[in-house]
């Protein structure tokens, strides 16, 4: 019992830990949302999901708790969510779904959920939720703009919201539910990859296909073309909705680039940190854009010989 108990306080630290460094560094605040739902993950892992669940719930209230920066409670509101994603990703993989199913149903569950919250809170507050909607998109401006300028990349080139560049917030806007999706899924997925790795580690979770055996459904390429064709189509709504279609359908083609990349991996026999080296170059533009290319043509050319018959 109190190997379990010291278990769940380790992951409520942890929680702690992360959000106390976004505090202090704000330019670190991208990369606490992105681990958060880990310490979730872990004590889920480790205690059932049940536990996942009071800590999740319990991290949740007591951010609720903290007075809010400068994003106000809709700042705390985003890392309840994490939280949130990360018991559901928990109660998937005790279930025994894959990897690709836990991402998928979790960031479904996640979108669901902040989605029917959005719609409530609009109709609260009165504002509705588009009106909510371009404040989250001002907020990520924002965001982009600080972080920016910490970097010391503030510069024309980053035209970020304000008096003289309201493109970008229109622009935001716009593809707000395509990144929304985007950056819950990178999200779910980073974190289910670190546990499976931290679990193969250990011996303690049945392995599954390794990654440069994973392809998308080949019926998915059919809604993409779809998407592509009515962005020729001269009317906003359809052009707005195939849009946010073709950016979530081409983070599932570059999820496909990235097994063609481990397959390479493989066959050269590279080091590990060769490898991990070519995975996080493969996250910057423009290098995403040529491996979500390289997903995309492994349909008709299947690189991996994936689909080819054996050689008896």
């Amino acid at each position: 019992m109190a190997g379990r108990l010291a278990i769940w306080l380790l992951g409520l630290a942890s929680v702690a830990a992360l959000y106390v460094l976004g505090r202090l560094i704000p330019l670190a605040s991208l990369l606490v949302g992105v681990w958060l739902p880990l310490p979730i993950l872990a004590v889920g892992w480790r205690l059932g999901s049940p536990a996942a669940f009071l800590l999740a719930g319990s991290a949740g209230a007591a951010l609720l708790l903290v007075p809010s920066g400068p994003g106000g409670l809709g700042e705390h509101l985003n890392l309840v969510e994490l939280l949130l994603l990360g018991a559901v990703l928990s109660v998937l993989r005790q279930q025994g779904r894959s990897l690709p199913q836990a991402v998928a149903f979790g960031v479904a569950v996640l979108v669901l959920v902040s989605g029917g919250f959005l719609l409530l809170q609009g109709w609260l507050s009165g504002a509705g939720a588009v009106a909510l909607l371009r404040q989250k998109a001002d907020a990520v401006a924002a965001v982009l703009a600080q972080v920016a300028a910490e970097a010391g990349l503030e510069s024309p080139a980053f035209p970020f919201t304000g008096p003289g560049h309201p493109e970008w917030g229109a622009l935001i806007l716009n593809i707000l539910p395509a990144l929304w999706v985007i950056n819950t899924t990178l999200v779910a997925w980073l974190n289910l990859v670190i546990l499976r790795g931290w679990a193969r580690a250990r011996g303690e979770m049945d392995l599954e296909p390794p990654l440069d055996q994973w392809s998308a459904p080949e019926w998915l390429i059919f809604p993409f073309l779809a998407a592509g064709f009515l962005l020729l189509v001269p009317v906003a709504a359809l052009r707005l909705a195939a849009v946010n279609l073709v950016l979530i359908l081409g983070l599932v083609y570059f999820f496909q680039g990235l097994a063609v990349m481990a397959a390479l991996y493989e066959r050269f026999r590279l080091p590990g940190f060769l490898r991990l080296l070519g995975f996080l170059l493969a996250f910057m533009n423009p290098v995403f854009l040529v491996v979500t290319l390289v997903g995309l043509l492994d349909l008709w050319l299947d690189f991996r010989r994936l689909h080819r018959p054996r050689e008896s």
